[in-house]
């Protein structure tokens, strides 16, 4: 199986998978579905998944993701990202990402997705109980 890069958005939640060994066009690929979802402008939800397949990040992809960040701090309207990264690799992997541009968002990592969705979930819970 060929590794890619998929991105779904429902207009609350986006979710992106990196599977297996993605190109960089994959990851161009996934930098502008990001863009798109900046545009939106709307206080979305994110959820970023490794599959147990996925290859390590090369330093062009994790320098590309710092330099997006950075460049798109002002555009990014996401209340929460929850990171689902079984690996310990993956998990460094983001610690160097983050050194290079914090994080402009509330996040978390998560080994299983359903601990991420339920977190993620978590701050509807609270905005819809009533005062």
């Amino acid at each position: 199986m060929a590794g890619r890069i998929e991105v779904t958005n429902d207009g609350t939640l986006f979710v992106v998978r990196f599977i297996g060994a993605y190109t960089d066009a994959d990851f161009d690929g996934y930098i502008d579905a990001m863009d798109a979802i900046a545009e939106e402008g709307s206080n979305k939800l994110g959820m970023l998944v490794t599959e147990s397949n996925a290859r390590l990040p090369s330093h062009r992809h994790v320098r590309r993701q710092a330099e997006w960040l950075q460049e798109n701090r002002d555009r990014i309207m996401t209340r929460r990202t929850a990171f689902v990264l079984p690996s310990p690799i993956m998990r460094g992997a983001l610690r160097v990402v983050f050194r290079l541009q914090p994080s402009p968002t509330e996040y978390k990592v998560f080994r299983e997705e359903d601990e991420a969705l339920r977190w993620l979930r978590s701050l509807e819970d609270v905005r819809s109980r009533p005062r």
